[in-house]
C-alpha cells in the first residue's frame, strides 16, 4: 500500500476528476517508453485541464495525463492514465513521438522512506513480472 496527498490548492481540477471516480482498480504496467515509470489506466473520458504540468517528473510525484484519440501513433483511441516514477530515469513520453509529454502532477508521496523504498521496489519489479492487479482509493 502507498500513501499519496493530494495536491488540491496546484491541481483541483484534476483531484475533483480523480476522485470523483474512485474507488477504481486495474492492471498497474511498467510503461514502455517512458523509463521508471508504472501507473494504472484510467477512464478515457476523464480530461481535466492540464494543471500543475511539467515534464520533469521526480520519483514520488503522483502524475495524469490524458491522450486524445489519434494524437499518437498506433494508438487510436483516448487514454487517460494515473502514473508515478519510481526512480530518477523517468521521462513520460508520447508513444511514436519519442517528446516529452505534458503530466499534471496532482499528488505527491506521504510516507515514511521505508514504505516508498518497498513501494519502489514493487513498482520495479512490474518490469519483469508484468502487471499487477492494484486497487486505487482516497481517504
Amino acid at each position: 500500500m502507498a500513501r499519496f496527498r493530494l495536491l488540491w490548492e496546484e491541481a483541483p481540477e484534476t483531484c475533483r476528476a480523480v476522485v470523483d471516480r474512485m474507488p477504481d482498480s486495474g492492471e498497474c504496467v511498467h510503461a514502455a517508453y517512458s523509463g521508471t515509470v508504472v501507473g494504472i489506466l484510467f477512464d478515457p473520458t476523464v480530461n481535466p485541464a492540464t494543471e500543475n504540468a511539467t515534464s520533469i517528473v521526480l520519483p514520488g510525484d503522483l502524475l495524469f495525463t490524458h491522450y486524445e484519440a489519434r494524437s499518437r501513433h498506433g494508438h487510436p483511441d483516448p487514454l487517460s492514465e494515473i502514473y508515478w516514477p519510481y526512480d530518477r530515469y523517468a521521462r513520460p513520453t508520447i508513444p511514436g513521438q519519442f517528446v516529452p509529454t505534458i503530466a499534471s502532477v496532482f499528488a505527491s508521496f506521504d510516507g515514511t522512506p521505508e514504505e516508498w523504498k518497498e513501494f519502489a521496489d514493487r513498482s520495479r519489479a512490474t518490469r519483469s513480472t508484468g502487471g499487477v492487479m492494484i486497487d486505487v482509493s482516497f481517504s
